[in-house]
């Protein structure tokens, strides 16, 4: 049986494209989820490798675990189902950071929870577009050439990432790991009024960056089109579209940390995407296998709990 379309997309991850079906496996009655990325940036045997990498080394039995969103992410919750089928893992519990998550997990098998249920989370894992070398900080949930077939619920993964004591940061193409993180931040706000709290962070971001509002489909422009993203909650996506690397009153040596607090100050604000903390380790496919980063400058005391 073959998925169609619409169901699909919602696990795609930007240029990713999916073709996902269902066949029985010999040794279980339970459906297995086939996924074959046809990415440029890697294969699908670079992302089960990753995916491989990240259950054998950090997951731990007892393990409650976020569910993050991604090609990577969708083979780890692939690797998590085959483990708990040897008999592995049969003690950990999932909490799904969006629907697609939640869908691939549910097919997996794989037990579901809620952020009601714990407070703490152990371990998440999700797909990041552009992570800083040295210290890991990380932008997710971008629309890049307007080809993401859907839009993260970056508030949702936020609350989650709250909880989370360790961040796995997926990376599927080595050459999004940075020196300087770069680009859009994307950020969600209240719909009413968004014009005006647009108006703050463009008077806050004055000569660094352009402010647009991203639309339902296609690509970003200052208004967001005739058809403006609205999320189920009645937010807009705004998108802090810097020419070159981030930077803050013109200077591109300031902090992530700063750089995250100018767009937490503006009221409004309800999530946005740059990920300054403490505790991320960034796993990227190369074709000569994964790859490990460890933090290793050490971010300052407030970023620890910067989400």
């Amino acid at each position: 049986m073959i998925l169609n379309r619409s169901a699909v997309q919602l696990g795609c991850y930007h240029r990713a494209k999916y073709v996902a079906g269902f066949s029985r496996d010999k040794r279980s009655s339970r459906r297995r989820s086939t996924l074959v990325c046809s990415t440029e940036e890697a294969s699908w045997q670079s992302c089960r490798s990753v995916a491989e990498l990240v259950v054998k080394q950090y997951v731990k039995e007892g393990n409650v675990l976020g569910l993050g969103s991604g090609t990577l992410a969708a083979s780890v919750i692939e690797v998590l189902a085959a483990e708990r089928e040897s008999g592995n893992l049969k003690a950990i519990t999932c909490i799904p950071a969006n629907d697609t998550a939640a869908v691939e997990a549910a097919i997996q098998g794989l037990p579901l929870s809620d952020m009601a249920q714990h407070s703490k989370v152990d371990l998440m894992f999700s797909e990041v577009d552009e992570v800083d070398r040295s210290n890991l900080a990380c932008i997710f949930g971008r629309n890049i050439g307007g080809t993401a077939p859907v839009h993260l619920p970056i508030p949702r993964m936020r609350q989650l990432l709250a909880c989370s004591e360790h961040l796995i940061a997926l990376v599927d193409d080595a050459d999004k790991v940075v020196d300087r993180l770069a680009g859009d931040i994307p950020v969600f706000i209240c719909a009413d009024d968004w014009e005006t709290i647009a108006e703050e962070i463009d008077d806050r971001f004055l000569g660094d960056a352009e402010i647009w509002r991203r639309p339902s489909k296609g690509t970003a422009n200052p208004r967001g089109g005739d058809q403006p993203y609205l999320s189920s909650a009645g937010e807009h996506i705004l998108e802090i579209r810097f020419d070159d690397t981030l930077r803050l009153d013109g200077n591109a040596d300031v902090s992530y940390r700063e750089i995250a607090e100018a767009i937490e100050e503006v009221p409004g604000i309800v999530a946005h995407g740059l990920v300054v903390r403490a505790g991320i380790t960034a796993v990227v496919a190369t074709p000569l296998g994964p790859q490990i980063l460890e933090q290793m400058q050490t971010v300052w005391s407030g970023d620890a709990a910067a989400d």
